[in-house]
Formats: C-alpha cells, sequence, structure tokens
C-alpha cells in the first residue's frame, strides 16, 4: 500500500494538456514586468488550486480495487500540500533575507519570480499526480 501512495504522489507525466491555455510570457525587463508577473503568479495558483481540487475530488469517490487506500491517500496529499506550502514560504523568507542588500524593487520582483518558479514546479508535480489517479480511476470503472 505505501508503494501505491507513493506511486501516486510522484506521478510520471506531464501535467497540462494542451488544451489549457498558456501563463503570460513575461519580459522582466519590459516596463509592465511586474504586472505581468503578478498574472502569472495568479494564472499558476489558479492552476495549482485547481489541480488539488481534482484530486481531491477524485479521492472523495473511492472506487474499484484501490477504493479502500483512497483516504489514506487524501491525508498523504493533504499532509503533501501543507508541507509544500510551509516549504515555500520557508524558501521566500530565505531568499528574502539573502536579498536584503538588493534594492526594494529588485528584492520585491525576485521574491515574486522565485514564488512562480515554486509554484509552477508545484503544479506540474499535483499534474502527475492527477494523471496518475485518473488513470486509476478510470481503471476501476
Amino acid at each position: 500500500m505505501r508503494i501505491l501512495i507513493y506511486a501516486v504522489l510522484l506521478g510520471i507525466s506531464s501535467s497540462l494538456s494542451a488544451a489549457d491555455t498558456a501563463p503570460p510570457i513575461c519580459d522582466n525587463n519590459a516596463p509592465d514586468a511586474e504586472r505581468c508577473i503578478e498574472k502569472r503568479e495568479k494564472w499558476f495558483e489558479a492552476r495549482l488550486n485547481s489541480t488539488y481540487r481534482q484530486i481531491t475530488a477524485i479521492l472523495d469517490k473511492p472506487r474499484g480495487a484501490y477504493a479502500s487506500n483512497f483516504p489514506e491517500i487524501k491525508k498523504a496529499l493533504i499532509a503533501s500540500q501543507r508541507t509544500w506550502i510551509a516549504y515555500r514560504k520557508a524558501a521566500l523568507d530565505f531568499e528574502d533575507r539573502m536579498q536584503v542588500n538588493a534594492p526594494p524593487i529588485d528584492r520585491h520582483v525576485h521574491l515574486r519570480l522565485l514564488s512562480v518558479d515554486l509554484t509552477e514546479r508545484r503544479v506540474k508535480e499535483l499534474g502527475d499526480i492527477l494523471q496518475g489517479m485518473q488513470r486509476i480511476a478510470a481503471s476501476s470503472t
């Protein structure tokens, strides 16, 4: 059972389908860079929340051979997400301290770019998990 949880949480394939709209592409040197980065940050946050909700929706409707494991998998997913949120906050706090001598605007932009990067990676991880869960759900119908 631990192997199943580990396999589901790791996932294997890519997260975003071709049907998804792409996040904004920002030129970090352009005058409107900060506004673009904010849009990109919101896009990935929305994608993160949507993907997480899709996974929990599958886990809320246990079926098939793995149904008895879904509550344990959901607990592991929740713990994983909470740990990731704490990690992102700690990583940003660390970077903020490392950038103490940078000009305030550069520091702010740097931290937002890091936040976007971390969130983008988590979206991919959750997308991989979602695809694994969809395969499990489809094979048990």
